[in-house]
């Protein structure tokens, strides 16, 4: 046997090695990290009651169902579909009562400033423009964690239908294009999330 080919052999033996592990290590950690499953538990409640008051406490938008989560939209399908370079759907939620009754919210995920995953939640009014807007999670963010600039963030989203990388930066003075893309990202997967649960309504 040549030297080319026992080389050739020992490299799709490695080859062949990393895959078994990848799939060892991904089985794990699907098995110790399970997927995100999206509840509309009190601490979420809480983030919806501060986006979109309706007047009520936490305890009693709770108890008394202001929010509902939407347990027939295809999620994985639409992911399957709309989702790419790690953004994603989380869930959606619909406001039920209060001022805000009618609206759809989505929870959306993308990677934004050195690649941290930022969670935002987004909802859409009656007549299909952003009337709330919320980070759930910043995991650093340079934009979503400077609040002057957050909420210069929230306050230009509203009444608009999607941004652009560059109209978040012109509106809140952030430098960080990576953060920039990742609020774009988020609002472009949101919207589209939103068009699809009004068609299926």
């Amino acid at each position: 046997m040549s030297a080319t080919m026992k080389n050739s052999l020992k490299a799709a033996a490695a080859l062949i090695a990393i895959a078994v592990v990848s799939v060892v290590l991904l089985a794990l950690a699907n098995r110790f990290f399970p997927k995100y499953v999206p509840k509309l538990d009190a601490d979420k409640v809480t983030q919806l009651n501060a986006m979109l008051p309706t007047g009520a406490d936490d305890a009693t938008a709770l108890d008394e169902s202001y929010f509902s989560i939407d347990a027939d939209f295809d999620l994985e399908a639409f992911n399957k579909n709309n989702g790419a370079g790690g953004s994603s759907v989380l869930a959606v939620y619909k406001a039920e009562k209060g001022a805000y009754a009618g609206s759809i919210i989505t929870e959306t995920q993308s990677t934004g400033y050195g690649s941290q995953i930022m969670i935002l939640l987004t909802s859409y009014g009656t007549d299909g423009k952003i009337n709330g807007f919320a980070a759930v999670r910043t995991s650093g963010d340079y934009l979503l964690e400077d609040a002057d600039k957050y909420e210069k963030l929230k306050s230009a989203v509203i009444g608009k239908t999607a941004m652009t990388q560059g109209q978040v930066l012109s509106s809140t003075g952030a430098t960080a294009a990576g953060s920039a893309s990742g609020v774009e990202k988020n609002l472009a997967l949101s919207g589209e999330c939103y068009r699809a649960v009004k068609e299926g309504a």
